[in-house]
């Protein structure tokens, strides 16, 4: 106490020992002492020491700064205070919605859990056994274990499709005008079609086109001949599917494909009403019906894409059997399903009934027995030099496959070709790497005839060749339609034409979920995949051993943009793992379903933001969804309370707006999920700050609890900024019909005393006497009274910078 009381005018003290106990004792005695220890029991040494070093460089304290960090460039520390923010999003939390699996018993836990941990005297005790007769045993116990566990976890990834019998409509009434477009090959549908709409007090015109010389533009202008302005058709009903015939410039794509684009994009700009699109056989809807035209299916694919990116202009998607509408009775089943108001959007008209496509899981493996699939002879592995596919090509190399061939545009000279080749031909498996392009059928040939004359037989094909490339429908053309489907379709259709079925183990088409049930900017990947998925299902009713997995998307080099992955898990897709992702090959191989989907889904995610701007009942059977939907029924209020409306009420017509942009600025924030309403520009746009579909309908949710109202999902999209989103709700909630009350004189009064007080180059007088000239020159604008200078001023105030306004205060209104 005495050393610390002769330490006058000493502020900063460092303690040079193994512990921090003269620091305490220190600031104990001597009130404005900062003491500060080099070295902190439970710390790590150089944190500390370098806490020490800056508590007393912020004390005044020099510090040779070159001798703490060493040699580098010096940069100077902004002049403001750090704001520390963390961007890292937190773990989910599990799920509550979904029941977990039975609880196993404590016995049960202990003893998988002394396999797990290979404890040989655990295990024994809790058996009863003999810890010698036990331990040859424990690596066979663990080994099957994990595997079960993985096996489990992975069949719920698992999805198909099935289709359920629709309730038909009583009486459907189709009145009101409905347009045709048509391709000139397809008389028999058109006159069943436009009979059936007739019959029901509708008004149909037809537009007889050719699909594959009519562009989006040609297409647009066709339309505005029959939509009169203002008004929207009953419905336009696109038969151009149905031709079937190579597209003149890009023979990988049907001329129907591409006359369903182009039509697609001309109703985006004209806005006709919703586009119904008609195929015939793309589905198999039903256990003993399968696909009878991948072309068709393709446009399925695309149709599925175009519901979620413009789910106002999409009507949606029907099959009619592959022979056409050869009954009377179809033809009324199809006006019917054109009128339903439910939401089905994915319907085949079928002789007995309606049926509405559903997403479900698929049935459970069992584990693998004797007659499961392993890989014999030589696998043709495409796309394997490629990220996916070295994945699959390293999991049949571990399964035993003798040969694997990969074969790949660039073949030899690909990336990493060489190492792969050295990995897999260290875990014995004999290597051939081919380059071939898969959209040249000559090519393909010239590929297998050199295989077949080295004595080589193809078993199995790993089809897993394909182009990720994204884009919205509205900016994919025909080109890039055909470049996008190129490897998947074309690949699939030459091998399938030039390999014989009869001497195939198994052909597997790496397919997407972008086809199963549709991704946003997918619209060509979903159509190519969603035609190797009805390949799979037509070869494989026919005999075939053909199946096809569309997968979610993968981790380790898959085809996922970095930027992507974080959107996709806030909507609850996780990447898949190489790992477990082979197990879900191998439980698709041993079930041998035709199509099946391989996900890792969170649908208390999911199932709000793929449902935001459109229902969809094809995910209305799944266990998931019906308990996310019946939690929310049960948890939605009777009432709403509308405190904010009567807040708003009680305030000035400024004040109002200002809490109106707070309020959708704090709900914005949460949604994105930032600290505060600060980082929320009023001017930008919700897609420019990151708002999706799930964020979209969080924030309409927030909003709609506190203000009463009842918002519609698209919401942010309508109003595409705070600013504007804050006007409309003003709008809503306080009509503009009502008359507010003007401030009296007393208040004017009061305001100029206060600015009479205030010296003239006082920021906050200047913005009032700037605003009060702006609503000055706003008055005599609405009285036809308005002066050029004011006008002028009224711009400039609502741009201007401090900066700005002292210079306005000395030059424009003579205030210093």
């Amino acid at each position: 106490a005495d050393a610390l009381a002769s330490l006058t005018g000493v502020r900063t003290a460092l303690e040079l020992g193994p512990d921090a106990v003269l620091c305490a004792l220190a600031q104990d005695q001597v009130d404005s002492l900062v003491a500060v220890p080099a070295l902190r029991p439970g710390h790590g040494e150089a944190q500390t020491l370098l806490h020490m070093i800056a508590r007393a460089h912020v004390r005044g304290t020099e510090v040779d700064w070159q001798a703490v960090t060493g040699e580098g460039d010096r940069v100077d520390l902004p002049t403001y205070a750090f704001q520390h923010t963390r961007y890292w999003t937190d773990s989910p939390a599990p799920d509550a919605t979904v029941a977990p699996a039975p609880a196993a018993s404590t016995a049960e836990s202990r003893f998988w859990a002394a396999v797990d941990e290979g404890d040989v005297e655990s295990l024994a005790a809790t058996a009863g056994l003999d810890p010698a007769a036990l331990e040859p045993l424990l690596p066979a116990l663990s080994a099957w274990h994990s595997d079960a566990r993985e096996h489990e976890a992975v069949g719920a990834w698992r999805y198909r499709i099935a289709w359920t019998p629709l309730e038909e409509p009583s009486a459907a009434s189709c009145v009101g005008r409905w347009l045709l477009v048509a391709p000139d090959d397809a008389d028999a549908t058109v006159d069943a079609c436009r009979a059936a709409l007739t019959e029901r007090q509708g008004e149909v015109d037809l537009l007889v086109v050719d699909p594959a010389d009519t562009d989006a533009e040609e297409f647009a202008d066709l339309l505005r001949d029959y939509v009169v302005p203002g008004e929207q058709l009953r419905g336009v009903i696109s038969l151009l599917a149905l031709d079937e015939t190579p597209h003149p410039d890009h023979p990988v794509i049907t001329a129907g494909q591409a006359g369903t684009l182009c039509l697609l994009h001309a109703a985006l700009d004209v806005d006709p009403g919703p586009l119904w699109t008609l195929t015939a056989g793309a589905v198999g809807a039903g256990e003993d019906e399968a696909p009878v035209s991948p072309a068709h299916a393709a446009v399925w694919g695309l149709g599925r894409v175009a519901a979620l990116e413009h789910p106002r202009h999409w009507g949606g998607l029907i099959d009619l059997p592959a022979d056409g509408l050869d009954d009377t009775r179809l033809a009324a089943r199809l006006a019917a399903t054109l009128t339903r108001t439910d939401g089905e959007d994915q319907v085949a008209v079928r002789a007995g009934t309606a049926l509405g496509r559903r997403l479900r899981h698929a049935d459970p493996v069992p584990p693998r027995s004797g007659t499961a699939w392993t890989p014999d002879g030589t696998v043709l592995v495409t796309g394997g030099t490629g990220a996916i596919g070295g994945h699959v090509a390293r999991w049949l190399a571990a399964e035993g496959a003798e040969h694997l061939v990969l074969m790949s545009r660039r073949g030899p000279a690909a990336p990493g070709a060489r190492e792969l080749t050295e990995e897999l031909t260290a875990l014995g498996s004999r290597v051939t790497v081919v380059a071939c392009d898969l959209q040249d059928r000559d090519d393909v040939g010239r590929a297998l005839d050199a295989l077949t004359a080295d004595g080589i037989t193809v078993r199995t094909v790993m089809h897993t060749a394909g182009l990720g490339a994204l884009a919205p429908l509205a900016d994919t053309g025909v080109a890039d339609l055909a470049h996008l489907v190129g490897g998947k379709v074309a690949g699939a259709r030459h091998l399938d034409e030039l390999l014989d079925p009869t001497r195939l183990d198994a052909v597997v088409h790496f397919s997407s979920i972008s086809a199963m049930w549709g991704v946003g900017q997918h619209g060509g990947y979903a159509a190519g995949n969603a035609y190797l998925d009805a390949l799979a299902q037509q070869r494989s009713r026919e005999g075939a051993p053909v199946l096809s997995v569309a997968w979610g998307p993968w981790d380790g080099g898959g085809m996922v943009d970095h930027a992507a992955v974080e959107p996709m898990l806030r909507r609850g897709i996780s990447l898949l793992q190489p790992g477990p992702a082979m197990t879900a090959l191998r439980q698709a191989l041993d079930a041998r379903e035709p199509s099946t989907a391989a996900a890792e889904v969170d649908w208390g995610r999911f199932e709000p933001s793929f449902t935001a701007l459109r229902p969809s009942p094809l995910l209305a059977e799944l266990p998931e969804v019906r308990a996310l939907r019946s939690a929310g029924a049960a948890t939605t209020p009777d009432t709403v309370e509308d405190g904010f409306g009567a807040r708003l009420a009680g305030l000035s017509p400024v004040e109002r707006e200002r809490a109106a942009l707070d309020l959708v600025r704090t709900h914005a924030a949460a949604a994105l999920g930032h600290p505060g309403p600060e980082h929320i520009a009023p001017e930008r746009t919700f897609r420019d700050l990151g708002t999706d579909s799930l964020t979209a309908v969080a924030l309409r949710d927030g909003l709609a609890s506190a203000t009463g109202l009842t918002l519609p999902a698209t919401l942010v999209f309508d109003q595409p900024t705070p600013v504007a989103l804050a006007e409309h709700l003003l709008g809503l909630l306080m009509p503009k019909d009502a008359v507010d009350d003007l401030p009296s004189t007393d208040d004017l009064d009061r305001l100029e005393a206060a600015l009479v007080r205030r010296s003239g180059d006082d920021l906050d007088r200047v913005r009032i006497v700037m605003r009060l000239e702006s609503l000055l020159a706003t008055t005599r604008k609405e009285t036809g009274e308005e002066s050029a200078d004011g006008a002028a001023l009224a711009d400039r105030l609502g741009h201007a910078t401090d900066d700005e306004l002292f210079d306005l205060v000395e030059r424009d209104l003579g205030l210093t």
